[in-house]
């Protein structure tokens, strides 16, 4: 920076050549070095921002469940268990086979 003339330094806050010349020259010059390189960095494009979470996000209903497949609960309820607990057990366990080795083995 020329005499005379501050500039912003890595926190934002004002650099005063005044005070940068008391310095003894090995600090300086690696104070110096330090803003030319935040300097060069503050020229590339911004950062992209991310966008804003607002509490609708948070508030919002949760989302339906998935429809289950009927052929699926119609297998299960063939083999002596409820419509309810073929459901759940659907559900819980994401097909038919893992869910009949639930059912069976909670029975």
């Amino acid at each position: 920076p020329s005499p005379g003339a501050s500039s912003t330094g890595i926190d934002g806050a004002e650099v005063d050549p005044q005070t940068l010349s008391e310095l003894p020259p090995a600090i300086r010059a690696d104070i110096e070095r330090q803003l030319a390189l935040w300097r060069k960095t503050r020229r590339s494009a911004p950062p992209a921002k991310k966008p804003r979470r607002s509490m609708d996000a948070f508030l919002a209903p949760p989302a339906p469940p998935p429809a289950l497949d009927e052929a699926a609960v119609a297998q299960i309820v063939a083999m002596g268990f409820s419509r309810k607990a073929a459901a759940a057990a659907l559900e819980r366990y994401g097909d038919v086979q893992r869910a009949i080795d639930g059912l069976l083995a909670s029975s």
